[in-house]
This record gives structure tokens, C-alpha cells and sequence, in this order.
């Protein structure tokens, strides 16, 4: 729990951003995705295009490491799943963090990415985008969607505290 409040960004929350990347067919959604995650104003979006810095270290620890560390894990799904983004969506989803897929619409996946993905959509929030355009809009309504729920959801939280008469502290920190 101190990794989770005091380690992180404590203005912008970390949207790291899943596909595969070798075959170049979701190179145009991904980066819609992190423009849509800045364009939010307090999500950060973390991609290997961007984020992964070249050098003597292992890239798969580094995607590994900042899917376990994130908020959120966006998975872009198309046609196939690589053995490293299904680990990232796993490190994610044992550490927490709140996932969300999206495919384009009519994709033909391949047997690999078909099984992950009806094994995924039993408990993740997914959807299918039709253009670029599309997958930004979707991507901020998904995000913001769930901000605004999780904050609702601790307000209800403190009400029921208050109406049970317990005197829990609920607040990060005990003040605010």
C-alpha cells in the first residue's frame, strides 16, 4: 500500500498501454491511445515508445515492472497476442491495477488471441473501436468513467462509515 499512495505520481495516475508492437498493425492506435490518456489531464500514459529507454537492461523487466506499477493496463488487441503482453496484462492484473481492452471492430484474431480474449472479458471492462478517432474517445470515456465511479464509490463508503456510527478514518493520511 505505500508503493500504491506514497510512491506514485500523486497528480496524474499511470495508464500503461499493452499491444503487440513487432507486425506495426496497431502502431497508429497505440499512439491515439497515449494521446487520449495526456489529453485526459490526470492520466500519464506509459509506451515503449516513449517510456522505454535504450540500453544495457532488459526490456521485458521494464514492461513488466511499470505494468505491475501502473494504475491502469489499456490493452490494444488485434489479430494476436504476444507471450510478453499477455505477462504485462497478468503482472497488472495481480497487482490491482484496473484493466481495459479494446479491439479493433471485425478484428480476425488468431486462436491464441480469441481464448485469451473471451478468458479476459469475464472480469475486464473491453470494448471495440472502428477508427483511431474512435479508440481516443473511448479510451477518455473509459477513463474518466471510472474515476468518477471510484470516487462515488468512496463516498458512499464514508457515508455508510457515518451512518453506522464507526469512526474509522478514511481519509489517505488521516487529514485532508
Amino acid at each position: 500500500m505505500d508503493e500504491v499512495i506514497y510512491a506514485r505520481d500523486p497528480l496524474h495516475l499511470r495508464v500503461f498501454i499493452s499491444s503487440e508492437m513487432r507486425s506495426g498493425e496497431l502502431e497508429k492506435a497505440r499512439k491515439a491511445a497515449a494521446a487520449a490518456i495526456s489529453e485526459t489531464g490526470f492520466h500519464n500514459p506509459w509506451w515503449w515508445e516513449r517510456n522505454g529507454i535504450a540500453g544495457q537492461h532488459c526490456s521485458e523487466a521494464m514492461c513488466l515492472g511499470n505494468a505491475r506499477t501502473s494504475d491502469y493496463l489499456v490493452l490494444i488487441l488485434g489479430s494476436k497476442i504476444t507471450d510478453i503482453t499477455r505477462r504485462e496484462y497478468l503482472a497488472a492484473k495481480e497487482a490491482g491495477a484496473t484493466l481495459i481492452i479494446f479491439g479493433p471492430k471485425g478484428c480476425n484474431r488468431d486462436a491464441e488471441a480469441k481464448a485469451f480474449f473471451d478468458e479476459a472479458a469475464k472480469d475486464t471492462t473491453y470494448g471495440s473501436y472502428t477508427s483511431v478517432a474512435d479508440l481516443k474517445q473511448r479510451i477518455i470515456d473509459a477513463l474518466v468513467f471510472h474515476t468518477v465511479r471510484v470516487n462515488r464509490e468512496s463516498q458512499l463508503l464514508r457515508r455508510q462509515v457515518s451512518l453506522n456510527g464507526v469512526g474509522a478514518d478514511l481519509t489517505i493520511g488521516g487529514a485532508m
